[in-house]
């Protein structure tokens, strides 16, 4: 089995405090941090640093986090094809999340969602950014995934053969560090953003993000975009460094420390979705019917 010590890790990298890992995990903040005590006394090396605001990453706490989240989803498919090999049915339910929004998804909406859930075992399987990535992740949703969770959008559905349900909604925000000119404003306009350089997903990743871009286009805002492919913990922090602003889902306002989330002016809306078969199994319709949800197509 994984060492729980890789699990509390992981989860205090994504909370930003051993407190708020310890009410994801159920424990105590004294067994959490006993934990990643044990860990890096294992490792030689320190992976947090500690201060009165909360925690983050150290080099080598980055370059652990990166490996330990793919141990992790490897070894969920580990468990997974054994069990098939031995003839085994499992009760576990097996969720599929794109790397773009892992970390974030799991913070917000995945965690509070799941609250009338929190008995039920789940494997959570990362795939790749790509649009290639994504596609086979909704083509394994009733092979090898029960689920998935990515930005809701009925249209794919539909070409998957799927159902998708709408699980939360949010506007689209600005992601700043706190020493960022932008930080005391209480929005944005797409204006305010000429001659900026932003963070924000690559063309054909999402509807919504593209329809965002071509409304900046419209009102021939001059504005530079770098790519992102991930929305996780790594890609917050370095926002904190280098200062480029980040588009992204209002939702993450409550998640990521050090950083601050201001509305931008626009009608767009983002929304996240669960996909599953149209004839899901009876274990896995009574876990869809469990998850607290929010709107539904």
């Amino acid at each position: 089995m994984i060492d729980e010590e890789l699990k509390t890790f992981c989860c205090a990298a994504e909370c930003g405090s051993f407190a708020r890992a310890a009410e994801a995990m159920y424990l105590s903040p004294n067994a959490v941090k006993k934990r990643i005590t044990a860990l890096e006394d294992s490792l030689g090396c320190q992976l947090f640093k500690r201060s009165g605001s909360g925690i983050t990453l150290t080099p080598a706490g980055n370059a652990y986090y990166i490996g330990a989240k793919k141990l992790l989803s490897d070894y969920a498919f580990l468990v997974r094809d054994v069990q098939k090999a031995a003839g085994i049915t499992s009760d576990i339910v097996r969720v599929g999340i794109s790397e773009t929004f892992t970390d974030s998804f799991l913070l917000s909406d995945w965690r509070k969602a799941l609250e009338p859930a929190k008995d039920e075992k789940l494997a959570v399987i990362t795939y790749g950014p790509s649009e290639q990535d994504i596609e086979k992740m909704l083509h394994d949703i009733g092979s090898s995934l029960d689920l998935a969770v990515d930005l809701y959008d009925p249209h794919i559905a539909k070409l998957f053969r799927l159902q998708a349900t709408r699980t939360s909604t949010s506007g689209f925000s600005i992601c700043v560090p706190q020493d960022h000119p932008f930080y005391d404003r209480a929005s944005l306009s797409m204006e305010d953003l000429n001659g900026s350089t932003v963070r924000f997903l690559p063309p054909k990743r999402s509807a919504v993000f593209d329809a965002l871009r071509q409304e900046f286009a419209d009102k021939q805002i001059d504005i530079h975009y770098e790519t992102i492919e991930r929305f996780d913990i790594l890609a917050f922090d370095r926002c904190t460094h280098d200062h480029l602003p980040i588009i992204t889902s209002g939702n993450y306002a409550s998640v990521f420390p050090y950083t601050h989330f201001i509305p931008l002016k626009t009608d767009l809306t983002i929304s996240f979705g669960i996909y599953h078969s149209k004839s899901p199994s009876p274990s896995i319709l009574k876990f869809i019917q469990k998850y607290r949800l929010t709107g539904a197509d």
